[in-house]
């Protein structure tokens, strides 16, 4: 897997660097069991030093299996402080093939590790898989002078957090990527549900949110708060596959319950009121829409060493009973908790390489629907082990799947948990599509929180014969206007033209109509049509003649640009795409006054208008949109009080 890994990234697997072992050289984590990060090797008391990091795998009535001990010598020393309650916030990755583990790259025994600088020691991320390999794929300058505490992978991917810098995309050095600043100083990192979170106890984050949009890898993306309370002090946390229930570590309160209800999240109960930093969840037995029946998995915050590993059962009230698993040795303490890592768990077989796989389903002609066929050739295959819970496979917007090449839907379920044979999956364009190209359109396979280990990318056209021939289109910006205009060789029987602009390249709509001059001409016209509400950017034209008879033909595709430069500055939007039909809008130094903000369809039918007063300076307001709106691409147009237009694209 770690060579397949490597197709996509180099993060995990391709700086290995030692095997370390402790037992046999057959040593192997057994699935389904608890992993539990252990500072100390028991020899001395914990400290503010660099110390010895062990993995710890128990059974959950507490029996012991194997032990990695994590190397304190040489190039591949991955160490942590003895004392520094918010690190080693280890997690196993998204795929479920690795335990990640923050720490320092240097030797056990360092003084006041936390206080280092990068410059002489670096931050890194350990890696161990199912059968107790050890690597580090990741050393890092971020953290300087202070502590590296969670960590989150995908299987390709990596993002730190520590007491400065942020959310980082880490590389295989150096700083990295700061994906996320909105809060510096943060604890826990984890994937849930192909959304990354984090949690943090300080400024404005007191409890666990977003940060930006699934698993950002560019800058600039926003941490906003989900769940949480003024008092909170939360570290490792758990969020349901069906992302409507979440347990959360404190250690001020102790294992808190969340519910998710209508896309807000609210505090059920104080599940135990032990106090804990560790925490991963067994929902195998939970109600999918209550979670009672979860088995929540924790590490106490009782003690500085020898604390306890425990496990509560969610019966639907507070207060429930916690029963003690196991216990750290004293001069030692255990931190982060998660299950054990299981190598493979979804394959995916295609066309292409192995991580980003490309097939090209059947074009059709517009208005005849998806070609039909006993042996499409347009399909890839799936194939699992160790999977908790049914594959379900999602098709992007315009495609259907199906195991069946004459049966489709949106959605394919494969009944297989635990393992599943390689499985066909045929896709085709779904029927009533515009002609145009469809390409690179993501496919979604997820199990139990367990994502696709690469990419499937779908793509494919529909075409369509033009009865009649149009010879030329041109579209050239006059302004922030763009002027289309087209020539016909001949003209018969047509009735009119639709003159349609996209965003997008792809979907289509219409913007204006042309009444054809007269039927059975068959010397050269020329047609011509202004755009007054061509968006920033890039704007997509075609012609769409349409017969006597209704059938109809498109032309070629043009562009045109409208300069960014003709557009005030000074006003943004976030967050991009729009999350539950509110709009933060950002204006900097403007002009004072009243400014009009209204939405638009791309298509130009206006959904929202309202008037905001803006004192200057720095300010941001709030835009709730109407829930009527569905989802799409639409266009806010920000008008200020010398009548200057700012169009912004959004995505809801």
């Amino acid at each position: 897997m770690e060579l397949f890994n490597a197709i996509r990234k180099p993060i995990y697997g391709v700086l290995l660097l030692l095997f370390f072992f402790i037992g046999n050289a057959n040593a192997q984590f057994t699935a389904g069991r608890l992993v539990v990060e252990q500072m100390g090797d028991g020899s001395a008391a914990l400290s503010s030093a660099s110390t010895p990091i062990f993995l710890k795998e128990f059974t959950i009535a507490g029996i012991g299996g194997i032990s990695v001990a994590i190397p304190t010598t040489g190039a591949s020393a991955l160490t942590s402080s003895g004392s520094a309650t918010s690190e080693g916030l280890m997690t196993r990755s998204y795929d479920g093939q690795f335990i990640l583990i923050p720490g320092y790259n240097t030797v056990s025994g360092t003084a006041g590790i936390a206080g280092t600088s990068t410059a002489t020691v670096p931050r890194a991320v350990g890696e161990v898989n199912s059968a107790g390999a050890f690597s580090i794929p990741v050393t890092t300058t971020s953290f300087s002078s202070n502590n590296p505490r969670g960590v989150a992978g995908d299987g390709f991917d990596v993002w730190g957090s520590g007491a400065n810098s942020g959310v980082v995309l880490e590389a295989a050095s150096g700083a990295g990527t700061i994906t996320s600043s909105t809060i510096t100083n943060l604890r826990a990192l984890e994937i849930f549900n192909g959304q990354l979170y984090v949690s943090a106890s300080s400024g404005v984050l007191k409890g666990i949110g977003t940060v930006g949009v699934g698993t950002p890898t560019t800058t600039f993306n926003t941490t906003t708060q989900i769940m949480g309370v003024a008092a909170s002090s939360p570290y490792e946390f758990s969020i349901s596959p069906g992302g409507n229930i979440a347990y959360v570590a404190d250690d001020a309160a102790g294992i808190q319950k969340w519910v998710n209800t209508a896309g807000t999240w609210s505090l059920a109960y104080v599940l135990n009121t032990t106090k804990s930093r560790g925490l991963v969840v067994d929902y195998s037995s939970a109600n999918i829409t209550t979670g009672i029946g979860a088995i929540v998995y924790a590490t106490d915050a009782v003690t500085t060493s020898a604390n306890a590993i425990f496990s509560v059962t969610d019966a639907g009230a507070a207060g429930a009973t916690a029963t003690i698993i196991t216990r750290a040795v004293a001069n030692t303490v255990f931190r982060g908790l998660a299950f054990t890592p299981a190598t493979p768990n979804l394959i995916i077989a295609g066309t292409a390489t192995y991580g980003i796989q490309t097939s090209t389903a059947d074009t059709y002609i517009e208005g005849a629907g998806p070609v039909t066929t006993a042996t499409p050739t347009a399909s890839f295959a799936v194939s699992g082990a160790n999977l908790t819970s049914d594959v379900v496979i999602t098709a992007p917007a315009d495609y259907e799947v199906g195991t069946n090449p004459n049966i489709f839907a949106s959605t394919v379920i494969l009944a297989n948990a635990g393992t599943l044979s390689m499985t066909a999956i045929f896709f085709r364009l779904k029927a009533g599509l515009v002609a145009g190209n469809y390409n690179n359109e993501n496919v979604t396979i997820n199990s139990a929180g367990v994502p696709q280990p690469g990419n499937v990318l779908l793509s494919g056209s529909v075409s369509t014969v033009l009865p009649v021939k149009i010879s030329s289109v041109t579209a050239a910006p006059q302004n922030n206007n763009v002027a289309i205009q087209w020539q016909v060789e001949s003209e018969i029987n047509v009735n009119k033209y639709e003159i349609q602009r996209s965003v997008d390249g792809k979907k289509f709509n219409t913007i204006d109509t042309v009444v054809a001059r007269g039927n059975n001409i068959t010397e050269n016209l020329s047609y011509s049509c202004l755009d007054i509400n061509a968006v920033s950017g890039v704007n997509y034209y075609r012609i769409r003649s349409v017969d006597n008879d209704g059938a109809a033909a498109y032309s070629q595709i043009v562009q045109a640009t409208i300069s960014t430069g003709n557009v005030v500055s000074g006003i943004s939007v976030y967050p991009n795409p729009v999350v539950n039909h509110a709009i933060n809008l950002q204006i900097n130094n403007k002009p004072a006054g009243n400014y009009t903000i209204s939405v638009y369809t791309n298509a130009g039918q206006l959904l929202l208008t309202k008037t905001i007063s803006y004192a200057g300076n720095n300010n941001v307001q709030l835009i709730d949109l109407p829930n009527t709106i569905g989802a799409g691409i639409y266009q806010l147009l920000v008008t200020d009080p010398a009548n200057n237009n700012t169009a912004i694209k959004i995505i809801l």
